[in-house]
């Protein structure tokens, strides 16, 4: 669009130097029209693309709030229930992946990086290839797609999946005010169905189901025994 400006105004300039000469001027004229044309289509072909879908016309990575985040759905990962010494022997523990862990924490809310380690080991034991038998993928076991929505092209990526799953995690963080009971619910329950059967609210919901219950509870004694 830049580029066809700078050419009608080259072609302003040839018309107005033209002093009359025919030629020249209808090398400009032809300079104008063709740059106005290109305008117009790239005006038409915008259209067509906002009308199929609105994001298809923007520029740059998608970011989470370009989505709906009350319809991610619920989390179907492999849900470990590791030991104490399991946790505390593990690779994430010895710092694996830290240093992505660290910058993506810090990026998206300012989550507590053990948080952030406590919810890979639950959902993952920590392995980048995990898969579990619902189809939820790698590290913090994101859904093709919930790894879709969060702009994930490869949830086998350490760095992908870390990025993705902190967005979403962090999202809710900030949204719950860093309570981490709630955060967790919406996490593993799908923020859609916590809104809307506990109010936002898991302290004394009875409708949490237990699944949720003890996901909360593991993450929680996990990143406890990482601190």
């Amino acid at each position: 669009s830049f580029l066809a400006v700078g050419i009608i105004a080259l072609g302003g300039i040839m018309w107005m130097l033209a002093a009359g000469n025919p030629g020249k001027i209808d090398k400009a004229k032809e300079m104008i029209v063709g740059a106005l044309s290109g305008l117009v289509l790239l005006l038409c072909s915008w259209l067509i693309l906002h009308t199929i879908d609105p994001t298809l016309g923007k520029i740059g990575a998608p970011t989470l709030e370009q989505y709906d985040i009350e319809a991610i759905p619920p989390h179907e990962g492999l849900g470990y229930g590791l030991t104490d010494p399991q946790i505390t022997t593990s690779s994430i523990a010895q710092g694996a992946y830290a240093d992505l862990i660290n910058r993506y924490a810090q990026q998206n809310g300012s989550l507590p990086p053990n948080l952030v380690k406590a919810v890979i080991l639950t959902e993952s034991g920590g392995n980048p290839n995990a898969v579990s038998p619902a189809g939820a993928q790698g590290l913090m076991q994101l859904m093709p797609e919930t790894a879709n929505d969060l702009g994930v092209n490869n949830s086998f990526d350490p760095e992908q999946n870390i990025a993705g799953g902190t967005k979403y995690l962090g999202q809710l963080y900030r949204r719950y005010n860093g309570n981490l009971d709630n955060t967790l619910a919406a996490y593993n329950w799908g923020m859609g169905n916590f809104e809307r059967q506990c109010g936002g609210n898991a302290s004394g919901c009875s409708r949490l189901p237990r699944e949720t219950q003890n996901y909360i509870s593991r993450v929680k004694n996990t990143q406890n025994k990482l601190i």
